[in-house]
């Protein structure tokens, strides 16, 4: 199939297990590659990546946050709706109690 690991050759008459094997291999091979650029940029520039980090992390904290007090909002504006309601029926019908 490929005569030496350093050359990348066209192989045609491949079956379909040997090459889902050469797709897992070289999946890996660019995986690793990339992971290990990703290291050298972090080594040549880690003031860069500590900025960037936290710049992302307030991001997500901000919209999180953001979610959060819309949810807060939503159930306070229902609670204030309900409880005009229930203050409305008090006054058209007085305190009534069950007997």
């Amino acid at each position: 199939m490929v005569e030496s690991k350093g050359k990348i050759a066209e192989v045609t008459n491949a079956t379909t297990k040997q090459a889902v094997v050469f797709i897992g291999v070289y999946s890996l091979v660019i995986l690793r590659n990339i992971g290990r650029a990703i290291n050298k940029a972090v080594h040549k520039q880690p003031w860069l990546f500590i900025v960037v980090t936290v710049v992302i992390s307030f991001i997500v904290s901000f919209i999180f946050i953001s979610k959060a007090r819309a949810e807060r909002d939503n159930y306070n504006q229902k609670l204030v709706h309900a409880t005009q309601q229930l203050d409305s029926y008090m006054a058209a019908y007085g305190n009534i109690k069950s007997k």
